[in-house]
């Protein structure tokens, strides 16, 4: 069974009584159909997050659980207190990227389990606030080039036709205010 399955264990049969949104039927052909779409559902569900962020999901979540462990605390379900002290500490050596990204972490897992998030509540939301007010989440912006930039840019663009895609890419950014992203896609 894959990840995405695991919510999506069976197909109802009809004697299982009513359940919202899948009607009983007797019917072979109805429910090995109503089986395929419940494991595309599943392949949906696994194709929903890329490997990498449920990586840092889980490596976030154990970070949290090993900190709860440490304390005497239960890190899932947490309350709200537990999450609030957890972030206190955390602004001690982490950025405010990574908190907001354990924060994410943590709110999913609760989801996942079934169980309400505690990072919704107004306390971590203050906390959270408070903790990027403090130390700051500036983004280093890069200056946008100037006519001038722009100019020398497209000097140094190298003859021939590899030279002539580049400029004709520089150009349209410009003109077009385009993002590095926005070229690219």
């Amino acid at each position: 069974m894959t990840r995405g399955n695991r919510w999506i264990s069976r197909v109802r049969e009809p004697d299982d009584g009513p359940e919202e949104g899948l009607a009983a039927t007797s019917d072979p052909l109805a429910l090995a159909r109503l089986e395929q779409l419940a494991e595309q559902a599943g392949r949906y569900v696994d194709a929903a997050k890329a490997e990498a962020t449920l990586r840092a999901y889980r490596s976030d979540l154990a970070e949290f659980s090993a900190w709860a462990d440490h304390r005497g605390l239960q890190a899932l379900p947490a309350s709200p207190e537990t999450v609030a002290l957890y972030l206190v500490e955390l602004a001690e050596v982490a950025k405010a990227s990574t908190i907001a990204r354990r924060l994410s972490s943590i709110s999913q897992a609760h989801r996942a389990a079934g169980h309400p998030s505690p990072t919704g509540s107004a306390r971590v939301k203050a906390v959270s606030a408070g903790i990027r007010r403090v130390h700051g989440t500036a983004v280093d912006q890069a200056a946008p080039i100037t006519v001038a930039v722009l100019r020398r840019m497209l000097e140094m663009a190298p003859p021939g036709l590899a030279g002539t895609r580049d400029r004709a890419l520089l150009l349209i950014g410009f003109a077009g205010a385009l993002r590095r992203s926005e070229i690219a896609a």
